[in-house]
């Protein structure tokens, strides 16, 4: 398995992940619960693994995670699924995180 690496941005609000087009989309299943404004994904391959929408329905970067150590928020929820799946599966070094 070979590791990806994957840019670390900065702006005002933070780092960032860069372009995120190299990892492998996620092929796990995933259950969406909670409100219509502010959801909450949760796959029962990690478990304590939660990606969260910040609510806001024009957000730039609306998801973000708990239970796994990634930077900030990211834009699109296919790359959120697919960045814990990468995460968990060793191909993003999270120590450098």
């Amino acid at each position: 398995m070979t590791a990806i690496t994957i840019e670390l941005l900065h702006d005002e609000k933070g780092p960032w992940l860069g372009d995120l087009s190299q990892l492998p989309r996620s092929t796990k299943t995933w259950v969406r619960s909670g409100p219509n404004h502010g959801p909450e994904y949760r796959c029962a391959d990690f478990p304590g693994v939660v990606i969260r929408h910040c609510g806001h329905p024009t957000a730039h970067r609306p998801y973000f995670f708990e239970g796994i150590r990634t930077p900030r928020k990211i834009k699109l929820l296919a790359d959120a699924k697919a960045i814990v799946e990468a995460v968990k599966g060793g191909l993003i070094d999270v120590s450098v995180l």
